[in-house]
């Protein structure tokens, strides 16, 4: 039985926005930054060193990392798609693609993930008997709790 809770594409495509909006905010950081600290009200001795492009770029290049490494968490690291086959359970990852098996023996609890309870989409956590906790792509209600009653385990 295979439960899709989210296209690849679509997980894909979020991380995408999420370096967008890095880019986005790290070059308003960046000129933000340069600006500020050009203004000819700028009392002396405000900064050790005057301000430099370097420093602008480093702000900014903080900023996309930021976006990057955000929707890496929230998109990337998450899987997408469960097959469930007998004793076995297998978590498909978008990119990079790869696949996780559990037995479905080491399934301990499966639960919403924070903040998820009330709204249209939630994320499905599985957490195992040796302490790993494994986090769907976000989906909707229905797909969750079709997923979460295949799998039998619920906390």
């Amino acid at each position: 039985m295979t439960f899709v809770l989210a296209e690849p594409g679509a997980v894909i495509g979020a991380f995408v926005l999420y370096c967008a909006a890095g880019v986005a905010a790290g070059a308003l950081l960046a000129t933000a930054y340069w600006l500020w600290t050009r203004r000819p009200d700028m009392p002396q001795g405000f900064f050790r060193h005057p301000p430099s492009r370097a420093t602008a770029a480093v702000i900014g290049a903080s900023a996309l990392i930021g976006g990057a490494l955000i929707g890496a968490r929230a998109q990337l690291w998450a899987f997408y798609r469960i097959d469930v086959a007998g004793d076995r359970v297998t978590l498909r990852y978008a990119l990079p693609a790869r696949a996780l098996t559990l037995p479905r023996a080491q399934i301990e609890r499966v639960v919403a993930g924070l903040g998820g309870e009330k709204g249209a989409t939630m994320r499905l956590v599985i957490y195992t008997r040796g302490g790993e906790r494994h986090e769907s792509a976000p989906t909707a209600r229905e797909r969750f709790e079709a997923a979460r009653a295949a799998l039998g385990v619920v906390e």
